[in-house]
């Protein structure tokens, strides 16, 4: 739910949220939000660069991309670099590089 609906990491400690993962499956234990952010964040990070970084080892020809937003539920905005390619049976993939953050809030209007 962090990941994939931008959610907060203390969304764990919302008592509507714990209280329903406790009528779904009361053995599961929540890990805590000091064990998502010193432990389950910083793995999973490694692993994904070091994916990202063995699938562009092979790659051949990269398009990179920049862009600027801001997310809706923040005064953030953000420059992303992403690259994209195609595999070898047409593919087509991307992986963002970096996001910097930026002073000014950025809208498309």
């Amino acid at each position: 739910m962090i990941a994939f609906d931008t959610q907060p990491i203390s969304v764990v400690e919302d008592v509507g949220f714990t209280h329903l993962l406790q009528v779904l499956e009361p053995r599961y234990k929540l890990p805590s939000r000091q064990y998502i952010t010193t432990k389950i964040l910083p793995e999973t990070y490694e692993h994904v660069l070091k994916s990202v970084k063995c699938v562009l080892d092979y790659g051949r020809f990269y398009s990179v991309i920049t862009d600027v937003w801001s997310a809706d539920n923040a005064c953030a905005s953000l420059l992303s670099f992403t690259a994209l390619w195609l595999t070898d049976s047409f593919q087509q993939k991307c992986a963002v590089l970096n996001d910097l953050p930026l002073e000014e809030s950025h809208t498309g209007l």
